[in-house]
């Protein structure tokens, strides 16, 4: 990685006061892994975006040999298989944050009331042919916003007294019932809920859940 070429206030500066946080899943079963020689190539191509800040792109831009999701045993039409994934940033200077999903959303919870930036049309991965745009939702941030970051192996969950999945509206009624409470309160109850429902039925995915408090 050339960091060496990097100037010490190009990077460093431009990150300081910034709160970057995703969260991501995909299908329990996919086959879809970065190959490991790809990744210092990425990397790079990271850096390089970087130091488009404090300007944020509207829409991701893809990179000249962008590493491609590898799994040999896709053909074009066979599979709409991918990556669902959140990332938002939180600029605690001017008090300005921004948001970028790919078939998952991002929750605000405010003076008690829940907002859900919508989710992207489409996950990341492999799906024909057609092009894909991202697009970057920028607002303003207030002291004592939380946010949350979440997989959809929280949601998708089942148990409960009928083995129902547990759901979105459900989780979002549960983040608006823990607002007040610090987050390891929030955590605490977080992990309770989910298993309280789940009982003993089997775990059927990864579960992410990230809180960012302003």
């Amino acid at each position: 990685m050339p960091l060496a070429m990097l100037a010490p206030d190009s990077l460093v500066w431009k990150l300081a006061g910034r709160v970057q946080a995703a969260s991501a899943g995909n299908a329990p079963q996919a086959d879809h892994t970065f190959v490991i020689s790809d990744l210092p190539v990425l990397f790079d191509q990271i850096l390089v975006q970087l130091q488009d800040f404090p300007t944020v792109p509207e829409q991701y831009r893809p990179q000249e040999n962008e590493p491609q999701i590898d799994n040999e045993n896709l053909s074009e039409g066979n599979t709409r298989d991918g990556m669902d994934i959140v990332f938002c940033k939180f600029n605690l200077k001017t008090k300005r944050g921004s948001y970028c999903g790919a078939g998952r959303p991002l929750l605000l919870v405010r003076d008690g009331e829940l907002v859900e930036f919508k989710k992207g049309l489409d996950a990341i991965g492999y799906c024909s042919s057609k092009e894909k745009i991202f697009e970057t939702v920028q607002f303003d941030l207030q002291k004592g916003d939380q946010f949350y970051l979440f997989s959809d192996g929280y949601t998708d969950q089942f148990g409960g007294e009928n083995v129902k999945k547990f759901n979105r509206e459900r989780f979002k009624n549960l983040l608006i019932s823990l607002d007040g409470m610090n987050f390891q309160k929030q955590k605490n109850e977080l992990i309770f809920s989910y298993n309280n429902w789940k009982g003993k039925q089997e775990q059927i995915d990864d579960v992410c859940v990230i809180g960012v408090k302003i």
